[in-house]
This record gives structure tokens, C-alpha cells and sequence, in this order.
């Protein structure tokens, strides 16, 4: 009995022991699982951090590179070549050797050489196409590195016409070069130089708060001069420097671009000294509407007259310097009505806006003009001549029966039968008048529905005194 349980006890204990090892075995195992996972982990973390570090630092290389002109020059240049090598068959001396290309550079700025400095060269163009035949790669590297130029040679030119050649140069030998035009008919025209004053103008309107308006406080210079042959001096109508706007908040100054325009309004290719001018400028929210007023030239066919114009917008709001616009009460628009005998529409009509406007809600109207038959005329007698713009408050005697006005109106007979002398104001201006005698011109303001003439003096004779 005593061995049999000796034999128990140690069966029992060996399979106690069996387990603790499967046990241990288990949790080593699993702890080797755990650790070759971590390990795995890490090994793809670490690949993963250095591809990371590989592409940044290739997307920094491209950076660096595609932000230097030069660099994209030449890697523009190796993908060239490299395409040029595929295309002629990996043969490199093929490429060097044959004119297997051709290409043309558009708008190459055409420069003039040897013009002596009392001409002026007229009639050349701006720009020319060059043509290029030869080898693709000497074709490349022309287009990449752009020493090249296109030029007239005028250092034996004499006053009058000539054909000129026109050369290039900067170009590999193994090119042929055509220059489109090859000649051109150029005019050599002794240099002419006049004083112009100098005015303003304003662009890039469209880009400023619409309730800001901007105005000229001083200019740098007032005048400049202007060289060129006579030809074009002749056609210069104005000489503005050119004032931008855009998006100005608060008083500025700037370097403004000097431009001569024609009276189209086309710039002119003349030489302007300086060709910059310092301008300070104002910017205000100041504003003023006034009222849209037509005026009329030519003259209607006889026996009509205009009875009625109506306007698509009858106001107008002006930005400026308030000082500037106190005195403009209204804006025109001047319509041709030259031998008109029937109502016209017209569309877009361009209001006459005064200078010192910066600038308009609008700056067109559409008009309907209504004309009617059998026009009627009517003589409208003593009406008041008014003092106007007395600032200096002088004393203003007029001769003798010169202090009215009379005049014939002509119009719709339904309209000028009602008109009377309140409907019509004469004046005389004193703005530029002086003490002592002189004869001033008497001003008529009354509807443009009507046309008039004058049957008293249209000027008058006045006696000023302080």
C-alpha cells in the first residue's frame, strides 16, 4: 500500500510538473510572438521614416531646383537632348551633324544700332520672326539660352528713305537664320524735341472701392519734353502721366509712367524726358450727383425741332475733391442732330466729363430724341442780364438800354408759345474782368429743346469800378 501511493504521489507531481512547463513553454512562445512583432513593427516604421526622408528630400530638391530660372533651363535642356538622342536613333553625331530641325522665334524684339542721336528712325516694326533651320540641339539650346538678337545697323543712315537688311546675331554657325521681314523701308528724320505741358490720367479705376475717389495733389513736374521727328510731334494731342489706382485706400504717391497720345487716344512711340513723374494724390469718399443735360451739334432739317430728350439715367454721381466739383451743377452729352427730321434713339451716347472728376457711376447714356413738324419761333424780349461770378464785389454799370437781352426762339410751337423771359436767364461773367471799360459776352441759358439767336447785342459794353 505505502508504494502504491508513492507511485501516485510521483505520477501526480510529474504531471504537475508537465504542465508548468507546457505553461512556461506557452508564455515563452507567445512572448517571442510578441517580440518578433515589435520587431516587425520597427523594421517597417524604420522603411517607412526613411522613404518618407527620401521623398522629402526629392520634393525639396525640386523645389530648389524648379525655383531657379536656370535650373529648369538645363534640366530642359537634358530632357530636350535626351528626346532629340531617342528620336534619331541613339546616333549623338547624327544630332550634331544634320539639320534635322526646324523652328521659328516669334515677336523677337528688333533693336536699333548706329542711329546717330539728332535722328530718329521711322517705320521700323517692334518685333520680327526668325526662322532657324539646322540641328535640333543647337536649335534647343538657342530657344533656352536667348542670346540672341535681331537688329538694323543705322550707323551710316542719312535723312530721307531706305531699305535696310535687316541681321542677326548670336547664333550658332551651324544655323541658318531668316529673318521675316528680311528688308524694310525705314525713314531717317532729323530729331525734333518740344516742351508739352503735362497733364493726368488715371487707371485701373475699375479696381478701387466704388465709394473712394482719387485726386491729383501735386506732380513732380509740370512739363517735359518730347522727342521725335516733326511728323510726330505733329500728332501729339496730350502728354499724361499715367496714375494706377488700383486698390488704393489712403493717400499715396507714385513714379506714374509719362505716355503722348494722339487724339484718338492711341499712344504715340516718341521720346519723353523724364518718362516718370512723382505724383502725390488724395483719396477721399467725397461725392456729387448732378443732373445729365443735352447739347446738340448741327442743325436740324427746316421746319423741325426737337420737342422732347429723354434720357436712360437723368443723374450722374461725380467723385473728386470737393472743392473741384462745387461749382459743376451739370454733365453733358452732346448729341449730332445734323439734318434730322424724324425722332432718333441713341445708344451709349459718351458723357463730357470735366477733368477734375476722378471718376462716374456712369459713363454713357441711351437717348430718345423726339422731333417734331412745323416748328414755331417767338420773340422773347427784356430779360435781365445778371452779374455772374462778382467775387471781388466791384461795381458793374452798363451802357446805355444794355442791361437786357432779347432773343428769337426757335422750337415745338406747342412749347414756345408757353415760353416766357422767366424761362431764360441772361448773364455776363466777371470772372477774368478788371477795372475800367470793356466789352463782355452775353451768356443765354435755356433748354436745348429750343435753338436761339440774338436780336439785342450779343455783347455789351460795361463800366467797373471799386
Amino acid at each position: 500500500m505505502p508504494k502504491k501511493r508513492d507511485e501516485h504521489k510521483t505520477s501526480t507531481t510529474e504531471n504537475f510538473l508537465k504542465e508548468i512547463s507546457k505553461k512556461r513553454e506557452r508564455q515563452e512562445q507567445a512572448t517571442k510572438a510578441k517580440e518578433n512583432y515589435q520587431s516587425y513593427v520597427n523594421y517597417t516604421t524604420r522603411v517607412r521614416n526613411f522613404g518618407n526622408m527620401i521623398i522629402n528630400s526629392l520634393n525639396s530638391f525640386f523645389d530648389r531646383t524648379l525655383s531657379s530660372l536656370n535650373s529648369v533651363r538645363v534640366l530642359s535642356f537634358i530632357f530636350a537632348a535626351m528626346l532629340v538622342f531617342y528620336v534619331n536613333g541613339g546616333d549623338f553625331s547624327s544630332i550634331l551633324r544634320t539639320p534635322t530641325s526646324g523652328e521659328f522665334l516669334n515677336s523677337v524684339p528688333l533693336e536699333i544700332e548706329g542711329l546717330s542721336n539728332d535722328l530718329v528712325c521711322l517705320g521700323a516694326p517692334d518685333t520680327v520672326t526668325i526662322g532657324l533651320i539646322g540641328p535640333s540641339l543647337d536649335i534647343y539650346s538657342t530657344k533656352l539660352s536667348k542670346d540672341y538678337s535681331a537688329y538694323i545697323d543705322l550707323t551710316n543712315a542719312t535723312v530721307g528713305e531706305s531699305t535696310m537688311e535687316l541681321k542677326a546675331s548670336g547664333f550658332p554657325s551651324d544655323l541658318q537664320v531668316l529673318i521675316v521681314p528680311q528688308t524694310v523701308k525705314v525713314t531717317i528724320a532729323q530729331k525734333v524735341t518740344k516742351t508739352y505741358n503735362l497733364g493726368y490720367e488715371f487707371i485701373n479705376r475699375n479696381n478701387i472701392n466704388a465709394d473712394l475717389s482719387v485726386a491729383v495733389e501735386s506732380m513732380e513736374h509740370d512739363q517735359v519734353e518730347v522727342s521725335g521727328a516733326q511728323s510726330q510731334l505733329d500728332l501729339i494731342n496730350s502728354v499724361k502721366v499715367q496714375v494706377d489706382v488700383a486698390n488704393q485706400t489712403e493717400n499715396f504717391t507714385q513714379n506714374g509712367k509719362v505716355v503722348a497720345y494722339d487724339r484718338s487716344g492711341n499712344p504715340l512711340d516718341v521720346t519723353i524726358t523724364p518718362n516718370t513723374v512723382n505724383v502725390s494724390c488724395s483719396v477721399s469718399d467725397y461725392s456729387k450727383e448732378v443732373k445729365v443735360v443735352p447739347t446738340y451739334s448741327g442743325q436740324l432739317a427746316s421746319g423741325y425741332a426737337i420737342s422732347e430728350a429723354n434720357f436712360s439715367d437723368t443723374v450722374v454721381k461725380l467723385y473728386g475733391k470737393e472743392e473741384d466739383l462745387a461749382s459743376i451743377e451739370s454733365v453733358s452729352v452732346t448729341l449730332d442732330i445734323s439734318d434730322l427730321s424724324q425722332s432718333k434713339s441713341f445708344e451709349d451716347a459718351k458723357l463730357n466729363i470735366p477733368n477734375v472728376v476722378y471718376k462716374t457711376s456712369i459713363t454713357t447714356v441711351d437717348v430718345d430724341l423726339i422731333i417734331e413738324e412745323n416748328s414755331s419761333t417767338k420773340i422773347i424780349s427784356d430779360i435781365p442780364i445778371v452779374v455772374a461770378n462778382n467775387t471781388k464785389s466791384y461795381n458793374v454799370a452798363f451802357n446805355s438800354n444794355q442791361d437786357v437781352a432779347s432773343i428769337k426762339v426757335t422750337g415745338p410751337a406747342s412749347k414756345v408759345a408757353a415760353l416766357t423771359g422767366g424761362d431764360i436767364k441772361a448773364s455776363i461773367d466777371m470772372t477774368n474782368v478788371s477795372i475800367g471799360t470793356t466789352v463782355v459776352p452775353v451768356k443765354i441759358e435755356l433748354d436745348d429743346t429750343y435753338t436761339y439767336e440774338f436780336v439785342s447785342l450779343s455783347e455789351v459794353e460795361i463800366a467797373v469800378s471799386q
